[in-house]
């Protein structure tokens, strides 16, 4: 356990700080408490990974700024959750994202993602660097509305896309069931914290 919490200090993350390290659940319920309500968050990350991955597709009045900052702490607690619930050694889940027909395979109608299995997913296609690095991209282009972004909308961006909007999903979900839930050999006790 020494270890994760090594990997997990504050100096590791842009905007998550020694409480989100704590505890992120509580600061997933005061997000969704008091900021701001699922429908109105997951509209807006729509609109922003649409202008993101395609500058032609920006909308003015929106703030992309916001938006990228409050995205990349979800991220980050996103990843504090993977990393203390150790879902890379918990799961039987082990598929990667590696093109979008693969995508289809695993998020067609009759398989359903868990919450755990999205974090795996998520974690799997891209390291916590290489997606904060990808979020500072797509507010770039969402901001400014460049045409010539570095995406096209092509496979890769759909992959993107759609785990983003997955992770966002997955947040709501682990922040109204209060965590997430982990299958655990029998010889395994919980211990309350």
């Amino acid at each position: 356990m020494n270890k994760i919490n090594n990997k997990l200090s504050k100096q590791n993350f842009r905007y998550a700080g020694k409480q989100e390290i704590i505890d992120p659940i509580s600061i997933l319920d005061d997000f969704y408490n008091a900021k701001v309500d699922f429908t109105s968050w997951k509209n807006q990350v729509k609109h922003f990974l649409l202008a993101g991955l395609d500058g032609r597709l920006r909308r003015n009045g929106l703030e992309y700024g916001y938006i990228s900052q409050h995205l990349i702490n979800h991220i980050e607690i996103a990843y504090i959750i993977y990393k203390q619930s150790n879902i890379k050694a918990h799961t039987t889940y082990k598929r990667h994202l590696s093109n979008l027909s693969e995508m289809y395979k695993v998020t067609s109608p009759s398989s359903l993602l868990t919450e755990k299995e999205t974090l795996y997913l998520f974690f799997r296609y891209q390291s916590l660097k290489g997606w904060v690095e990808e979020i500072d991209s797509l507010v770039c282009n969402a901001s400014i509305g460049l045409k010539d972004y570095h995406h096209e909308i092509n496979s890769e961006a759909v992959i993107i896309y759609h785990l983003i909007s997955s992770l966002t999903d997955a947040l709501y979900q682990i922040h109204q069931k209060n965590g997430v839930e982990i299958e655990l050999p029998s010889y395994i006790q919980v211990a309350q914290t």
